[in-house]
């Protein structure tokens, strides 16, 4: 296991001691390699763009990070690290809309903008004119020969200490404003470490990876715990992954991957879908299938595993887990689907961790509170989950009020405890993921979570023009109740006017024959109506806007709907 103490060392150990080693494979939409990097070329142009990034007098300054080709990202956030500055990794807008970004800029301070030419152009130059843009793919080019020695001499390595800031990871964001998770390089090393047990990593594993880089779950897993680990992996983009799931699962056969996985709607994607064509697949070799982001449904992995268990997939292989940005990435995990009921649940949840060696979690210790009392809660009692770690952030950038309130919580007089917002419960000293605290949605004096009803849906609506369906909580005229926001798939007008009348009954029947109460409204949206976070999760403080303004829209073309809108709400709902 490395020993190195931050980022930088760790590149530099991987470049001193296997320099031509392939470290990151990069596949196009046909699961060709295009292009690949190892420990010397990737420290190399990343170098030459660091020095530039230096001359701008960017050390210990906050990067804002934009690139969609995966290349390109991974070199800029090493030529970041390098330079001293600070990555903020962000995603390119969705659509048209870049008011978002330009907000965040604002917001986080940024000192520049590092993003390649092809994005450049498309950046609102009047919003975000006092702020640098950095186009990096006019950087890498000519990083061999006599400049690059140039280049080494003139680098100034930055003084390190594991407690600095490596880089700032932007949090989902689904319940609340974005918010800029600090990790340092003591956070980073920690977390990689606890991965790298956790996994059993060995130089002989490959990885693959098609979720977004700008996100934890791809930064951590597939960027730097590749680094950590000796690991080499391949790189997906996420839109050839969407436009067709069962290419992930060929590139792990042909790519020998054995180290891979995503939220549990992936694996949902992968057996709904029809294979674009009849391959034969290797899967025998995939040892850990990790399962996390996502509330898991046991159904989904089971369904996962029947489907390519003739192709050597084992249900051995299942890993779920659990984390997030303010523990860098993970927090726990176990291997092997087994289930429990927390007191007075109508449903099942699948185990994330255990809690019998805390070694076995980095040191993460764990446990599941009253958010009221704040005091521990009993065995098989909902309440929040807080962990305390090596891992967890020191707080969020430039936030001081709200770090107060969530991080270095003390619990019976103990620990520096950060409060996720999670739901669980603990059973004979195994934990069990429920969902989001404000998640949760009242409905005639029950409690439901959005995430279940979303669940089904996104299972039951893959063939019907749907891309995501979201469950929003508000109240009507002071009664309890909520709305399903479903949308389009296409962009095409026609398909999106095609059946949404019955789309719209088949989706109150599901939701209404599977938890026994009916939806206020389910309203069929078109394609990029819904305010998404950084990692492709619905935006549900933004939600309620989405349904309003859809709905006084309605009044004003339809005379037979009401001249009033109901006096709705959103029923965001803390115990905290």
């Amino acid at each position: 296991m490395p020993k190195d103490r931050d980022l930088i060392s760790l590149l530099e150990a991987g470049v001193s001691a296997t320099p031509h080693k392939p470290l990151y494979s990069f596949l196009d939409r046909d699961l060709t390699c295009t292009d690949t990097l190892t420990y010397a070329r990737l420290f190399d142009e990343a170098l030459v763009l660091a020095c530039h990034l230096q001359k701008c007098g960017l050390n210990r300054m906050p990067v804002l990070l934009i690139q969609q080709k995966n290349i390109e990202f991974v070199r800029s956030f090493w030529a970041c690290l390098l330079a001293g500055a600070w990555p903020m990794p962000s995603a390119r807008p969705r659509g048209k809309k870049w008011n978002h970004l330009a907000t965040l800029a604002v917001q986080s301070r940024a000192a520049a903008i590092l993003t390649s030419s092809s994005i450049a152009r498309l950046l609102p130059a009047h919003e975000l004119s006092h702020i640098p843009v950095i186009v990096s793919d006019s950087h890498h080019e000519g990083s061999n020969g006599p400049d690059l020695e140039v280049l080494k001499r003139t680098w100034v390595r930055p003084s390190i200490c594991p407690d600095d800031v490596a880089f700032i990871q932007y949090t989902s964001g689904s319940t609340s404003k974005p918010k800029g998770v600090v990790i340092t390089h003591a956070n980073v090393m920690s977390n990689l470490a606890a991965i790298s047990d956790a996994f059993g990593c060995t130089q002989h594993d490959i990885g693959l990876s098609w979720l977004p880089l700008h996100h934890d779950m791809g930064l951590i897993g597939h960027v730097l715990q590749p680094m950590f680990a000796g690991i080499h992996n391949y790189f997906m983009n996420p839109t050839d992954f969407l436009a067709d799931p069962h290419c992930w699962i060929e590139a792990i056969s042909t790519y020998r991957v054995t180290i891979t996985g995503g939220p549990a709607f992936a694996y949902g994607f992968c057996v709904r879908q029809i294979p674009r064509q009849h391959v034969s697949l290797t899967l025998e070799q995939w040892r850990i299938a990790y399962c996390g982001s996502d509330r898991i449904a046991a159904s989904t992995l089971r369904q996962f595993s029947r489907y390519y268990a003739d192709a050597g997939f084992s249900s051995d292989a299942w890993f779920p887990c659990y984390g997030m940005a303010e523990s860098t990435l993970y927090v726990c995990g176990v291997n092997g689907v087994s289930l429990a009921f927390a007191k007075d649940a109508e449903e099942s949840s699948v185990c994330i961790g255990s809690l019998v060696d805390e070694e076995s979690n980095g040191g993460t210790h764990i446990r599941v509170v009253d958010p009221n009392s704040r005091k521990v809660c009993a065995d098989g009692e909902l309440g929040e989950i807080w962990i305390s770690s090596a891992s967890v952030s020191p707080g969020y950038y430039h936030q001081s009020i709200l770090s107060r309130q969530s991080f270095n919580l003390t619990l019976d007089g103990h620990g520096a405890f950060f409060r996720t917002g999670d739901l669980g419960f603990v059973v004979e000293r195994r934990l069990y993921f429920s969902g989001r605290l404000k998640n949760v949605i009242k409905v005639r004096g029950r409690s439901l979570h959005a995430e279940d009803i979303e669940s089904l849906l996104q299972m039951e609506t893959i063939d019907t023009g749907l891309q995501r369906c979201v469950a929003l909580g508000i109240q009507i005229d002071e009664v309890d109740s909520f709305v399903i926001l479903a949308e389009h798939r296409s962009q095409r007008p026609e398909q999106q006017s095609l059946g949404n009348r019955q789309l719209e009954r088949q989706l109150k029947n599901l939701v209404c024959d599977t938890f026994g109460v009916t939806p206020h409204t389910v309203l069929i949206l078109p394609a990029f109506s819904l305010p998404l976070t950084s990692s492709g999760k619905p935006l549900r403080s933004k939600c309620l806007d989405v349904y309003t303004d859809f709905m006084q829209s309605a009044c004003a073309v339809n005379d037979a709907m009401p001249a009033r809108l109901p006096n709705a709400k959103v029923e965001v709902r803390s115990n905290a």
